[in-house]
């Protein structure tokens, strides 16, 4: 079903010209959810894109803030809309920058390089990130983005990143919590991240790290039918307490 360039028209007229800003704003939400049908025709879709270039350049801030959210879904735009809001203010761009789905690798290492730190953190909550990504978003050294990125089962973080965040001093007691949250987590990781919760200054890691330690242990590690767990309360994790100070200055080899 498609909409006539009457309804169009009058809805991009209120967009454009209405004075009140919530009036625009309803014009833009309502347009968007139109769109986002997928029932327009191509004319009718440029049309509507027209009235979208015009609205990135709105003085109010909620009326770009609107239509972004409207159009977050949207499975057809083209790039010079899409790439117009991703552009905007980080208020504007979230929501698109988090949740569309047209975004081209290279569109996302662009805002990466030249937005602001709320663009970056938009980008690590994407539904899926690429592994060139995750690595830039690493190596900005923000613990709160590396611990975004950590929590985002979507974020494709390579196992040589993740050895350098338990390889490479100093430690950093959230980062290797979020580790241990992480599933699958290679087996050298997991042994490293449990190794840091022993090491450095701490005579016994946090109770939370024991339990999240053990959990992903016995996860990857899962005892036969009718057996104790081979590291239990006072397995692994508890004899990493002894003392042994932590020595992670080279990737073991693997067996």
């Amino acid at each position: 079903m498609t909409r006539d360039d009457g309804s169009l028209t009058e809805l991009g007229r209120q967009l454009i010209e209405e004075s009140s800003w919530k009036c625009r704003a309803k014009a833009a939400e309502r347009l968007g959810e139109i769109f986002c049908t997928g029932a327009l025709s191509t004319a009718e879709r440029a049309l509507a894109e027209q009235f979208f270039r015009l609205t990135a350049f709105d003085e109010e801030i909620l009326v770009r803030r609107v239509l972004a959210e409207s159009l977050k879904r949207a499975e057809v735009l083209s790039r010079e809309t899409l790439l117009a809001f991703a552009a905007d203010q980080a208020e504007v761009a979230a929501p698109l920058i988090e949740h569309s789905p047209l975004f081209e690798e290279s569109d996302l290492l662009q805002i990466l390089e030249v937005r602001s730190a709320a663009h970056r953190f938009a980008l690590a909550r994407r539904f899926q990130i690429a592994e060139p990504i995750c690595g830039m978003l690493l190596a900005t050294g923000d613990e709160a983005l590396m611990l975004t990125l950590l929590r985002n089962r979507g974020a494709a973080i390579g196992e040589e990143q993740l050895w350098r965040l338990v390889a490479t001093p100093p430690l950093r007691p959230r980062i290797v919590e979020a580790l241990l949250r992480r599933r699958p987590l290679p087996p050298h990781i997991l042994a490293a991240s449990l190794d840091l919760c022993a090491g450095f200054s701490f005579s016994a890691p946090p109770p939370q790290w024991r339990a999240l330690g053990e959990t992903a242990l016995h996860g990857l590690l899962p005892s036969p039918a009718g057996r104790q767990p081979a590291a239990g309360s006072d397995g692994m994790l508890a004899r990493r307490e002894s003392g042994r100070k932590h020595t992670l200055y080279s990737r073991p080899k693997a067996a």
